[in-house]
């Protein structure tokens, strides 16, 4: 008996040993899966890069979008959303959240408060 005993736990043992070894092969496999999946979106990023259809835009949409506002006695910065970017003859235009479409870096239409209000110093 203690010998059935020692040749089902060396089965036993084998039998662990060869799940732990296709558990290994497993992840071995659905790494390179992985990896191969990987190779093929990067190829398809550079693929797409090369041929002009990838655009990196000069803001998100949610962002902020800064104005100068000349159409008042007082002449001001304001700051409103952005709700959409948009090409406008081969130009980013940037719509904010009350409708207004103009490009960035313009006479009235900035990304930043700092170049606005440099350009308004520039305008005074």
């Amino acid at each position: 008996m203690a010998e059935s005993m020692r040749t089902s736990d060396a089965l036993r043992m084998v039998a662990n040993e060869a799940r732990q070894g296709e558990w290994e092969r497993a992840v071995c496999l659905d790494g390179a899966k992985y990896m191969e999946r990987m190779e093929r979106e990067l190829t398809a990023y550079r693929t797409a890069e090369e041929q002009g259809l990838l655009i990196r835009l000069p803001c998100k949409v949610g962002g902020d979008i800064y104005w100068i506002n000349d159409e008042e006695k007082c002449v001001s910065v304001h700051k409103n959303g952005i709700r959409g970017i948009v090409v406008r003859n081969g130009e980013f235009a940037i719509e904010d959240t009350d409708g207004y479409i103009d490009v960035a870096g313009t006479k009235y239409c900035y990304l930043t408060r700092a170049e606005a209000e440099k350009a308004l110093e520039g305008q005074k």
